[in-house]
């Protein structure tokens, strides 16, 4: 019955406008992730308080996100995905408007509790409806188009937020994101479209939030792949934070310096998001993933520990950028096709990998800088990426074309 839900779904009327409002949709959800990032310091002078304290809002607004994914997002496979994603993008545009307006600390950490369930639920439900209304020959491309507008936003946010800062206020950076994901509320209100949902009955509770969950997490082929993005997670995305650090240290660069020097990779990463798609729905999904941990794992390595010159680390990030931008699309719909059925659940799960990965790398990465410096750091980080190499190897030994890729098959053949 799930099944015949899943081709109504596809077959269903949808407005030639909701796509690329879907892809308005990411764009606004990430431009309100990032505009936190120039201003902790504009916060914190402003509440009195000091950045560390701040920074801890970043931290409840993760821990949140994995709570919200793992506990709300499975909930539109049985609620339905329309009404759950309509929630979260609100709750995205509502905490972005609280922060804005936050008088206090207290207030500050309430936004970012709206913000954190936002951001847990509407990632995983852009992908799955994505992957519901789009057909085998399209989904390739809407996967790289809404991949492009996501790094895109990962550029912009910060710039639009950095230059209102200085010209009115670090709030005017969360107004402005609450005002473009009020706007693809409205606008996904309007052009998303019903949906049909398999007639259960009663459920249980417990299979209402867990049900999904626990049916992704039979298939060893995805526990391989959740497990193989944690890993890459924890190195490619974990390092972020120290980039910036390790070009101050290393080559004397001023702040503005810094930033066109970390600006080569993630528009490189955008650049290379939108060929994905043409390898995101073939048997190149796997060979593509080990791809990007080795890269990441090699230039990371060789960086921490020769530094050089300013453009070797922009050559290096530009080589690891390559991979993580051809790599999105090919996880995602390696995930969404083991878990046809419970496409909440797994998008969630991935979503999961992603926010814990970047919470443990911070820490982690922290640990090991204060322990061994920048040589420690490139080695875990570098081992991270090793060891999601080494997974998604074990994974491609599975016949990965996706016309085949059914969860009992790939489960059998994962062993």
């Amino acid at each position: 019955m799930a099944g015949d839900a899943l081709a109504d779904n596809r077959n269903r009327s949808v407005s030639s406008a909701f796509f690329p409002f879907l892809v308005y949709t990411m764009f606004a959800s990430v431009l309100a992730r990032r505009v936190y990032s120039p201003v902790p310091q504009l916060i914190a002078a402003d509440m009195g308080v000091s950045v560390p304290i701040i920074a801890q809002t970043q931290s409840l607004e993760n821990l949140v996100a994995v709570a919200a994914a793992i506990l709300l997002s499975p909930l539109s496979d049985r609620m339905g995905r329309r009404r759950i994603l309509l929630a979260s993008i609100f709750l995205r545009s509502f905490g972005c408007l609280l922060a804005a307006a936050s008088p206090n600390l207290e207030t500050l950490l309430l936004a970012a509790v709206a913000l954190g369930i936002g951001n847990g639920v509407v990632y995983p439900q852009l992908f799955s409806v994505n992957d519901e209304v789009s057909s085998t020959a399209n989904r390739h491309q809407r996967v790289a188009a809404i991949l492009v507008a996501s790094r895109t936003a990962f550029i912009v946010g910060p710039l639009a937020a950095g230059f209102l800062a200085g010209a009115i206020s670090w709030r005017a950076g969360y107004l402005l994101a609450a005002v473009l994901t009020g706007l693809a509320t409205a606008a996904m209100y309007v052009y998303m479209p019903e949906e049909t949902r398999p007639k259960t009955g009663r459920v249980p509770v417990g299979v209402m939030f867990f049900g999904g969950l626990l049916s992704v997490l039979r298939s060893k082929a995805a526990r391989a792949v959740l497990l193989g993005n944690l890993t890459y997670v924890i190195g490619g995305y974990g390092a972020e934070s120290f980039l910036g650090a390790f070009a101050a240290d290393n080559y004397g660069l001023r702040p503005g310096q810094v930033g066109v020097l970390l600006a080569v990779g993630p528009v490189i990463s955008a650049i290379a998001a939108g060929f994905a798609g043409r390898i995101s729905d073939s048997r190149w999904r796997v060979p593509v993933l080990i791809l990007s941990s080795v890269l990441f794992s090699a230039a990371v390595a060789i960086l921490m520990n020769m530094p050089l010159e300013p453009w070797f680390m922009a050559v290096l990030s530009a080589v690891w950028a390559v991979g993580l931008g051809l790599r999105g699309a090919s996880v995602q719909t390696l995930v969404l096709d083991l878990a046809p059925s419970e496409l909440g659940a797994a998008a969630g799960l991935l979503q999961v990998t992603y926010a814990a990965g970047i919470m443990v790398g911070s820490s982690a990465g922290g640990l090991a800088l204060a322990l061994a410096g920048y040589s420690g750091l490139s080695y875990l980080f570098a081992g991270s990426c090793a060891v999601s190499a080494i997974i998604f190897w074990r994974l491609a030994k599975v016949d990965d074309d996706s016309a085949n890729l059914l969860p009992g098959n790939v489960v059998d053949a994962a062993d």
